[in-house]
């Protein structure tokens, strides 16, 4: 999932679940929604990978809620402010990292 411009939703802005490989999102935008700005599960055999460039904020629940159920590594890099963060990696090989 690619955004160039603004995001906003009444639940998530940007909401993504993936049973096949890799799940990647970029927001080049803001993102904000009423629970959270970027929430994303993956069930699928790759990894997880989201690059937010500006701001991302959930205003009741978290900036970016992440969860990698299966899979590899999961990869949060961060440039702009994140009103919160819930990352996920309970039975993955992989190793987290937020940057």
């Amino acid at each position: 999932i690619t955004t160039e411009m603004s995001v906003s939703g009444g639940d998530d802005g940007i909401h993504a679940k993936n049973e096949g490989t890799d799940l990647i999102i970029i927001a080049g935008g803001e993102v904000s929604g009423v629970d959270d700005g970027i929430e994303a599960e993956n069930d699928g055999t790759g990894k997880m990978e989201i690059n937010s460039l500006m701001a991302v904020e959930g205003l009741s629940d978290n900036g970016i809620t992440a969860q990698q159920n299966s899979g590899t590594d999961l990869i949060i890099d961060a440039q702009g402010e994140v009103s919160g963060l819930d990352m996920r990696q309970p039975l993955c090989r992989g190793n987290p990292l937020f940057s």
